[in-house]
């Protein structure tokens, strides 16, 4: 049976959503969801919405296994599985879920979403905050056909962003676009079907997608390149860059930090460091119902961190010399003591060239592992 999900907005001086979602939270479709417009709707004369809003369906293909050979998450457009159809209020309320609009959309284990004819186009063509609304939608449902539960209401990394998976945006539909695919959705998406987890927390391994999902600090500098990101300090040999990854029921378990790095220039000796933080997490209030992606642990309200305690550190040294291949450098491990944690790697070098400015250091396969 469907769980009817009541959105509800618990961050104070916000509005209460309008609707909200229903879904089976406990099917998954597997690694590839295939997908189909199916009925009426989806075209209007000349209006065809589907390339738009398959785009948005294509965002969970982003993320790449621990080798990069593969995707972790795969959408086929093809009949099979997931049919989306529109469908009237009335047909939400007769099978006992929210009506007058209160429900966005149903999914029906592997077989099909309804998405309530409430929420059709106001106009044609369909103004571009129709599709970004709608695009989240979608994107929510996909990611239940993934296996996805829902997040909390914020991400780790990006603490003011609303993962795609959460019940938590402000307005329901309209609404829906204050939610994007975040940090923690790809995670899910590592959990559930790639190759990083147990064993490799964090996501973007091998710096496949760019730095996405990782931040520096400012005044340092970096570029992606061939085989990781070069990054250097700031002038006066400051900063850092840094992840963050969210884990629950983590009382007890055990994370060290590693990356992997390589001196390409010659010049001055110097030290390469890894640094791995954590923080305890807590869900408050009486809104937004979620579940963890990788726990069914509830999360009930607003999420609410502690400060970033350091956990393990290591250095290593470098006489000034060019390294003929990557080299691991890894924490000692930590365990922890609070259900919900983040943990957070930060790395950081002070290698210059003989003038005296610091060099770029290449760096790869930056992440968390439980141990």
């Amino acid at each position: 049976m469907a769980i009817v999900v009541a959105v509800l907005l618990a961050a104070a001086g916000l509005a209460v959503p309008a609707a909200g979602f229903s879904r089976d939270g406990t099917t998954s479709c597997g690694q590839q969801v295939k997908f189909a417009f199916d009925g009426p709707g989806w075209i209007v004369g000349s209006n065809d919405t589907r390339p738009t809003l398959r785009t948005y369906i294509d965002d969970w293909e982003i993320e790449w296994n621990y080798n990069a050979a593969s995707r972790v998450l795969d959408v086929k457009e093809s009949f099979g599985e997931l049919v989306l159809q529109w469908k009237p209020d009335t047909h939400f309320s007769a099978s006992g879920h929210a009506g007058d609009g209160n429900t966005l959309a149903v999914r029906h284990s592997c077989s099909s979403v309804h998405i309530n004819e409430d929420n059709l186009p106001p106009s044609y063509p369909p103004p571009s905050d129709w599709y970004a609304d709608m695009g989240r939608v979608l994107q929510h449902e996909i990611g239940h056909g993934f296996g996805f539960d829902h997040t909390g209401s914020g991400d780790s990394h990006e603490p003011s962003a609303t993962p795609v998976m959460s019940t938590c945006s402000a307005g329901g539909f309209p609404g829906s676009s204050a939610r994007h695919v975040a940090q923690d959705d790809y995670q899910a998406g590592q959990y559930a079907h790639g190759t990083l987890n147990p064993e490799t927390m964090t996501a973007n391994v091998g710096f496949n997608r760019g730095t996405s999902y990782y931040q520096t600090n400012s005044g340092t500098s970096w570029f992606t390149g061939s085989g990781g990101v070069y990054w250097k300090p700031d002038t006066s040999g400051g900063g850092y860059f840094f992840q963050t990854t969210s884990v629950s029921e983590s009382a007890g378990d055990s994370f060290d930090a590693k990356i992997n790095w390589r001196r390409t220039v010659n010049g001055l000796s110097g030290t390469v460091w890894v640094y791995m933080y954590a923080r305890g997490v807590t869900y408050s209030g009486a809104g937004c119902a979620a579940t963890n992606f990788n726990s069914g642990v509830n999360q009930n309200g607003t999420r609410d961190e502690t400060i970033w305690y350091l956990k393990k550190w290591k250095g290593v040294w470098n006489n000034g010399g060019v390294t003929s291949a990557l080299a691991g450098l890894e924490t000692l491990s930590a365990s922890m003591t609070s259900a919900f944690v983040d943990i957070q790697i930060r790395a950081r070098h002070d290698m210059r060239y003989n003038s005296g400015s610091y060099i770029p250091l290449l760096f790869d396969n930056v992440r968390i592992r439980e141990r």
